[in-house]
């Protein structure tokens, strides 16, 4: 599954050659090349891309053979970086939606923003929102660090912590908001699905978790 993938003309591929992990521009319309246009569950565009026996020339070929693995590990990094940071958007519009609907919403003759447990629970979605935006700077500020090892484990600790912080605040403000969060025409919705998918990319929260645990021995 390629991100955009299905208006692309170019693929860059990693592939592993007798030297080891290599890169190639691999272009849509290569023979042996399958793309088939998806939408993803935040109706964004992606693609299936399949290759089966693709070859292509030694000019196809992006750096010095076998020395591709960093780069990858360092493109990953920088998108996992990128993801936080959205995620931390779509978590603020979230918070301020949730908070203006518990002003505006009213239930036995006032708003429901006056009850106390409704209070405590935009509190939550605030407190996770303030944890989230200290581990994306984290992850932004780690991306530039030269040591592989410390820029990984930073940016994994940065996703896994908005990860589980992303949930929290989703759950609430879909229980906060009430039915109309599900609809297709309130945008809640759109954030919550949005924050799903990044959750999953790239590593999901385990994954990021068992990738600190790992670099941190």
């Amino acid at each position: 599954m390629v991100f955009a993938g299905d208006g692309a003309d170019l693929f860059l591929i990693s592939a592993k050659t007798d030297r080891g992990l290599t890169l190639f521009l691999v272009p849509a319309t290569a023979e042996r090349v399958s793309v088939w246009p998806i939408k993803l569950y935040d109706r964004a565009g992606a693609a299936d891309l399949q290759l089966d026996g693709c070859f292509v020339p030694s000019s196809a070929r992006l750096g010095m053979e076998g020395e591709a693995q960093a780069s990858v590990a360092w493109a990953m990094d920088r998108t996992s970086a990128a993801f936080a940071n959205e995620a931390v958007g779509l978590m603020a519009a979230l918070c301020d939606m949730t908070v203006d609907y518990l002003k505006t919403r009213e239930q036995f003759g006032q708003a429901i923003g006056k009850f106390q447990v409704l209070q405590h629970r935009a509190v939550d979605m605030r407190i996770n929102l303030e944890l989230a935006t200290s581990m994306a700077m984290l992850a932004t500020v780690a991306v530039s660090d030269t040591n592989e090892r410390r820029r990984s484990r930073d940016v994994s600790a940065a996703r896994a912590a908005i990860g589980k912080a992303s949930r929290i605040v989703c759950q609430s403000a879909i229980q906060l908001h009430g039915a109309i969060a599900l609809t297709d025409e309130y945008p809640a919705g759109d954030y919550v699905k949005r924050l799903t998918l990044i959750e999953r990319s790239i590593g999901d929260v385990r994954w990021h978790l068992e990738r600190f645990a790992g670099l941190s021995a």
